[in-house]
């Protein structure tokens, strides 16, 4: 049987004759197998759907050459519309900028709307990290996870690459571990408290709640699951009922200003640098003993 669905498109009918349809357009259809991202089926060029007299990925089947393609760009009208103006004919938007992403993506809207923090690139445009046609990244990303963050933080891959340590979520998991890259109620974007985040892993009872477990994966704290064992690894915090006790007995971890920061609370974070430092302990500024203690107690 043919593979290729015949229309009444002047351009299609104008340059292929009927051995061709069956014997050699295929190879020129479908060039960008691909695997759709709901339902696995494969999805070729020729089964998109065409917009007027316009065969979309005649031209651009590069769009949708990669591993998952975005539900919508299987039918190019979801988004883009076709008008013919006499002789000329234009290919727009639906509806301009985020507005057209949130027409599905609404919760995104709503996070964009109601948190405190919000992370720029996901206000001003989508596509700043998404790709709205196909990608070979997950969630449609442009880039994978661990390239993509230091394309504009490019301080913290120099911190990566010239500090003697460095935190191993940040670096294994990636910076969506802790931070949400859209918007979120806590700075900088984290996903919960500072001291909830870090103590997620660094409490003595991090990781070991069997409950929260599934498939070799555990959820830490809300938009977050990392591989099952991985707070095993880190650094235990004792800590008594009334956040203190660290570095030494009755210091305070939290609950009270930051001597060395107004208008913020105390936090791990105040004394730690959680992406890298020059000490295994990742002090801020790579300060140490008397040095960090008097960059509060002055």
């Amino acid at each position: 049987m043919c593979p290729l669905k015949v229309t009444k498109s002047p351009l299609i009918l104008a340059c292929v004759t009927s051995a061709l349809v069956c014997i050699g357009l295929s190879s020129i259809t479908e060039p960008t197998g691909s695997t759709s991202w709901l339902g696995g089926t494969t999805v070729f060029a020729a089964d998109h759907k065409k917009i007027g007299k316009a065969e979309c990925t005649t031209c651009h089947g590069e769009l949708i050459k990669h591993a998952v393609i975005h539900v919508p760009a299987e039918g190019c009208e979801a988004c883009h519309e076709y008008k013919e103006d006499g002789a000329k004919a234009q290919v727009n938007f639906t509806i301009k900028g985020n507005e057209l992403c949130f027409t599905c993506h609404t919760e995104k809207q709503e996070e964009l709307q109601k948190k405190i923090s919000k992370h720029a690139p996901a206000e001003d445009d989508c596509t700043n990290c998404h790709n709205p046609h196909s990608t070979d990244n997950p969630r449609m990303l442009k880039l994978p996870l661990s390239e993509l963050c230091v394309t504009c933080h490019t301080e913290r891959q120099e911190e990566f690459d010239k500090k003697k340590f460095s935190h191993p979520p940040a670096r294994e998991l990636g910076c969506v571990t802790c931070h949400d890259p859209h918007a979120t109620d806590n700075k900088p974007l984290l996903k919960a408290k500072p001291n909830t985040v870090c103590l997620a892993c660094h409490s003595l009872n991090a990781g070991h709640d069997a409950s929260e477990i599934k498939d070799a994966k555990l959820t830490i704290f809300p938009g977050t699951i990392i591989p099952a064992g991985y707070p095993d690894k880190a650094k235990k915090v004792i800590l008594g009922s009334d956040g203190r006790g660290h570095p030494f007995m009755g210091h305070p971890v939290g609950g009270v200003p930051n001597p060395a920061k107004k208008d913020s609370e105390l936090a791990c974070v105040s004394c730690h640098n959680p992406h890298a430092g020059n000490y295994v302990q990742m002090f801020q500024k790579d300060l140490k003993g008397q040095a960090l203690c008097m960059s509060c107690h002055q």
